[in-house]
């Protein structure tokens, strides 16, 4: 399979290329018969398609009451910066990250303040003790 961006399609697109269920797609994925590009090696990874790889094992298979699948894309074609590539992923990916090290951030200045606070209690305490004991 070829794997230059302008082949790749998502699998919703494929979908809509050829008329099948995504999870048809996935299936032939699945057993071998269309190879297919993963973003990523999580659960959750793009899963990308090559058209030609889709028209190919359609022709070949000679798979009928499905809509004509179309020559040419009629959406733009996935590209590096196309929603789900890998470095808008990996874009993502950071953008978490660095939220992430925010939160951490803000409870470690909290986890301070209820030290202090934890302090000053204990303070309270031995001051209440100490006046029960000069009063009693």
């Amino acid at each position: 399979m070829s794997t230059d961006n302008h082949d790749l399609v998502t699998m919703k697109k494929a979908s809509e290329i050829t008329g099948f269920a995504k999870s048809t797609i996935h299936r032939w994925i699945t057993n071998g018969k269309i190879k297919n590009l993963q973003t990523d090696k999580t659960p959750m990874a793009e899963i990308l398609v090559s058209v030609d790889e889709l028209q190919r094992f359609v022709q070949e298979q000679g798979i009928k009451n499905r809509p004509k699948m179309q020559s040419q894309h009629s959406t733009k074609p996935y590209t590096a910066n196309s929603p789900g590539s890998l470095q808008s992923l990996q874009r993502a990916r950071e953008r978490y990250i660095e939220k992430l090290e925010d939160i951490a951030g803000r409870l470690e200045e909290e986890i301070k303040l209820i030290d202090q606070k934890k302090m000053e209690l204990s303070k309270v305490r031995e001051e209440i003790e100490r006046v029960r004991t000069t009063i009693g």
